[in-house]
């Protein structure tokens, strides 16, 4: 709105004329002062005479503007004043007639009100009489129904007879009808005095109905039981009747099979048992399924015995068959300290349950047994837990006892192939993750999650064994170079150790128990690199095997899980194939430092030309060959040419690194004899004297260089003889000693 108005008023307000130092934003600003006007004047350096000058124009401009805007709306409010003349006296006429007619419509209101008020009165007198009426009614019709039902009970229940059902079915029909119109009118006088005949009657008839249904059930007669379920529905006593049938027919049944001498002398044990209580469903209340009627059949009984105890309870199926829920049995049952008679206890149990479940015909009814109490009950007084943790012990202890110890054990009879005891193990304690006769259902998330940890336990144990070995490496090292001096320092804080109280030495004593280390080789950890492939290529598809085969054909993805521990226990390659090269170059990459030893060799003895390899490279070459030998049965054809190729890479580093500064130095040194000779040579002293030759005509420095040609072409056609290729160091060595030693080395090397 502010807005709006602002600019109505920016229309209105003419603009200032041209060449003025003002103009109309100057005035229409919203915080506009007098004082923030004359600050802005001055900082724009505006003389107070022009400014007064401009101001005066532009007051001459605004009340020119002023008067044409008054000029244009003139005519509007002289019309405006004339049409506003004898307003007054026409407000006055019209005033009076209104005043009227408000007073006629308040007085018929008024009589509206009343009338309606006299109709909802009488209204109401005349409900309240019907009310009676209806009342007086029910009580009649009580009093003769009451009266017809006691004189029909009377005829029929003379001695001790029962009622015939056909007689019954009618005092039943009129018996919920009387039941029903007693409950609309339960505080009436009359009907507390009729109360006592109403029981009298109820029980009568309940009476005669379950004499009549253990007789029909007793001797097979499904129409007089068709009969007594339609009376038992009719007046809304199904439960009294389930209640009447567990007592009177199945716990009689149950005690004389639920005994303990039953149990023992039984062949099949529990199941057995459990069979018997399965076929008298069929035996003792087949008339009731045949009737598509049954409402809860079973229920909870105990015996008197110490050994067992059986609570049944059978809900409705809704349909021809029997619903029935699970049983509990005496607390060994479900007693987990033995696992092998917990695992037999717990599926004859299962299978029991499913027997009863073949019962139902629906899934609602399914669902009714499943969600009785002593279902669940049933369900919660196995001890899984303790079950599955017996059994993790069970499972985990062989396969980590197979990662201790001082050194790690080879593998006896091994299919697929592996080399160590503790892979061995773990595809056993995998197997047993989902072993028949240890695997359930209910714990199939725990034991596949079992199976996942021996997978990482295992990643997490190859992973410490790279470490020791680093570690073993990193010691032995350091033995080599303590002097006498850190063994002096070692025999004093051996000797302040005799000194510590008791209790430290016991912690010590812990914790080098607790310390104690497998001792790692090379040949263990290319064991463990074979053994971990051969796993990572198994692992996948005998996992879901097992799992599915274990679960028979639910649809449950493990997939995911499975790729990710594979993934995890693959991570663990690559540092130990980093171990093994590093491990199998340790020794030759010591050996190619010798090469400096060569020039030492032949500078100044006048030895032969050069056509055999040095011992050196001799050695380096057997080094490299035993390492192949003694691990080619422990590792792929693949695998070892991988493991070679990253030594000799190794080697070719270090020995193109010697190799270059070996030539290096014998061609500084050739170009330093090279200018003494000339230097002594122009003093006239000691011409003709300057590198030796021997026989061949070679210099001592060109000797070197054909002996490192020699040691180079030879450990080349070694390597390459292996099968290893594509060795970026090994062309570039061999160029370097071809550049050095090319031009007369084909004449002597053979």
């Amino acid at each position: 709105m502010r807005i709006d108005k602002m600019d109505k008023i920016e229309s209105i307000v003419p603009n200032c004329p041209s060449g003025l130092c003002i103009s109309k934003q100057d005035f229409l600003k919203p915080d506009f002062s007098v004082d923030n006007f004359f600050i802005e004047q001055s900082v724009k350096d505006t003389p107070l005479d022009t400014l007064r000058d401009d101001l005066g124009i532009y007051l001459k401009v605004l009340r020119s503007s002023m008067i044409e805007l008054i000029n244009d709306d003139y005519a509007d409010f002289v019309n405006l004043s004339t049409n506003l003349v004898g307003l007054d006296s026409s407000i006055v006429k019209l005033q009076e007639p209104l005043i009227k007619v408000q007073t006629e419509v308040e007085l018929a209101s008024k009589g509206i009100e009343s009338t309606l008020n006299t109709v909802k009165t009488k209204l109401e007198q005349q409900a309240a009489i019907r009310e009676k009426k209806e009342n007086l009614s029910s009580l009649q019709h009580i009093w003769e129904t009451l009266g017809k039902i006691e004189r029909m009970l009377a005829k029929e229940t003379q001695g001790d007879a029962c009622i015939p059902t056909d007689v019954a079915e009618r005092i039943a029909s009129d018996v919920n009808h009387l039941l029903f119109s007693v409950s609309k009118m339960k505080e009436s006088c009359m009907i507390q005095e009729m109360q006592p005949r109403i029981d009298m009657v109820c029980d009568k008839l309940n009476s005669s109905l379950d004499l009549s249904l253990i007789q029909g059930l007793q001797e097979g007669k499904c129409v007089n039981i068709s009969q007594c379920c339609r009376i038992y529905a009719t007046i809304d006593r199904i439960s009294c009747a389930e209640q009447l049938v567990r007592e009177k027919v199945v716990n009689p049944v149950l005690k004389t099979i639920l005994t303990e001498s039953c149990l023992e002398n039984d062949a099949q044990g529990l199941r057995g048992v459990y069979q018997l209580v399965l076929q008298t469903i069929p035996q003792y209340l087949s008339q009731l399924g045949n009737l598509n009627i049954i409402d809860k059949v079973y229920t909870a009984g105990s015996t008197n015995y110490t050994s067992i105890s059986l609570t049944v309870r059978c809900i409705p199926a809704g349909s021809t068959n029997y619903t029935s829920i699970p049983l509990t049995v005496s607390s060994f049952i479900f007693s987990p300290g033995n696992p092998q008679e917990f695992f037999k206890y717990y599926n004859d149990s299962v299978y029991f349950l499913s027997e009863l479940e073949k019962y139902l015909v629906t899934e609602e009814s399914v669902l009714r047994l499943r969600n009785q109490p002593s279902y669940i009950k049933f369900h919660e007084s196995w001890n899984l837990a303790v079950y599955f943790q017996i059994r993790f012990q069970e499972i985990a202890t062989p396969f980590e006892l197979s990662l201790g110890g001082d050194m790690l054990e080879r593998a006896e009879f091994s299919d697929p192939k592996l080399f160590l005891r503790c892979s061995e193990q773990l595809l056993s304690a995998l197997r047993n993750c989902f072993d028949q006769q240890i695997f359930l259902l209910p714990l199939a998330d725990k034991f596949f999650k079992l199976a996942l940890q021996i997978i990482s336990r295992y990643r997490v144990w190859a992973g410490r064994c790279v470490d020791l070995y680093e570690k073993e490496k990193e010691e032995t090292k350091n033995k080599i170079v303590k002097s006498v001096t850190s063994k002096d320092l070692l025999n004093i804080q051996s000797e302040r150790a005799h000194k510590r109280s008791s209790s430290d030495q016991n912690l010590l004593e812990l914790d080098k128990t607790e310390t104690s280390k497998i001792s790692i080789t090379l040949s263990n950890l290319v064991m463990i690199y074979s053994d971990t492939v051969l796993l990572c290529s198994l692992l996948p598809s005998l996992l879901s095997e097992l799992f599915y085969s274990a679960l028979g054909n639910q649809e449950i993805n493990i997939e995911n899980a499975i790729d990710a521990s594979i993934r995890d226990l693959e991570s663990i390659l690559s540092s130990i194939e980093q171990k093994i090269i590093l491990g199998g170059g340790l020794d030759p990459t010591k050996l190619v430092k010798q090469v400096s030893d060569i020039p030492r060799i032949y500078r100044r003895t006048n030895r032969e030309t050069p056509t055999k390899p040095c011992q050196y490279v001799i050695a380096l070459v057997d080094t490299l060959t035993e390492f192949r030998q003694q691990h080619q049965p422990f590792c792929s054809q693949q695998s070892m040419e991988k493991w070679l190729a990253g030594i000799v890479e190794n080697i070719l580093t270090q020995y193109l690194v010697n190799v270059t500064d070996v030539l290096n130095n014998v061609t500084k040194m050739e170009e330093s004899l090279r200018k003494l000779k000339k230097v002594r040579e122009r003093g006239g002293a000691g011409a003709g004297q300057g590198a030796g030759k021997a026989g061949g005509g070679l210099s001592d420095d060109d000797k070197i260089r054909l002996q490192i040609y020699v040691d180079v072409m030879f450990f080349s056609r070694e390597v390459e003889s292996w099968g290893v290729k594509e060795l970026k160091n090994l062309e570039e060595i061999k160029s370097v000693v071809h550049g050095a030693a090319g031009a007369f080395a084909p004449q002597y090397s053979t």
